[in-house]
């Protein structure tokens, strides 16, 4: 007991204060924190459609664009079974827009973001395709 003692004067005397002191510091600077970011009675939360809240712009799906992607997935199902890279020559021939067409191998990550701009061709470990090719 004596010598717990004899740490604890000695860790005040090298700042000077005891650690049940720094924590009541600690916690009135955390409250004082707090109560200034809360909201005054009389403050109204932001509204759905304000900055706060606004989502991020959605991908052109019009009309036509599901059309023209739907023809182009139609047209892309024959290329099941053929090998990845003629598949790909074949997309870039049909859809010059595209930024990226990927070869997709089994067991190989990719992102789950929506992009008009890109093509996924999914091939097996021989390079053949083995679903149709899809934008997005």
């Amino acid at each position: 007991p004596a010598l717990g003692s004899e740490r604890k004067q000695q860790y005040r005397e090298k700042d000077g204060m005891s650690s049940s002191r720094k924590r009541l510091i600690f916690l009135i600077a955390l409250v004082g924190m707090s109560s200034s970011s809360q909201a005054e009675p009389g403050d109204k939360p932001p509204a759905l459609g304000s900055e706060h809240f606004r989502a991020p712009p959605r991908p052109d799906t019009s009309n036509d664009q599901q059309r023209i992607n739907l023809e182009r997935s139609r047209k892309w199902a024959k290329l099941v079974d053929t090998d990845g890279e003629r598949a790909s020559e074949q997309i870039r021939a049909d859809f010059p827009e595209a930024k990226v067409v990927q070869l997709v191998k089994p067991g190989m990550m990719v992102t789950a973001d929506y992009r008009l701009d890109r093509v996924r061709i999914y091939v097996d470990e021989e390079g053949k395709v083995i679903k149709p090719p899809k934008v997005g």
